[in-house]
């Protein structure tokens, strides 16, 4: 369903508006913490999951990012 390869698609994303950052949870297990304004801009980059994010969301008070994933 899409024209990009499986390592350019992502599953999930969270919007941080207290920091400006929006994270985005790959096919492949890494998350992308970029800056809303420009998305070019990564601010950091997690590979802990084995398996694709499914789900991925900060805490009410942004302080957290919590990543779901298919690793068990």
């Amino acid at each position: 369903m899409s024209v990009y390869p499986g390592n350019k698609q992502s599953r999930a994303l969270a919007y941080s508006p207290k920091w400006g950052h929006i994270a985005v949870a790959s096919n492949y297990g890494k998350v992308s913490i970029r800056d809303f304004k420009d998305f070019d801009t990564k601010i950091q980059t997690l590979k802990n999951a084995e398996e694709w994010c499914e789900m991925i969301k900060y805490s009410p008070c942004e302080k957290y990012l919590a990543t779901g994933s298919h690793d068990n």
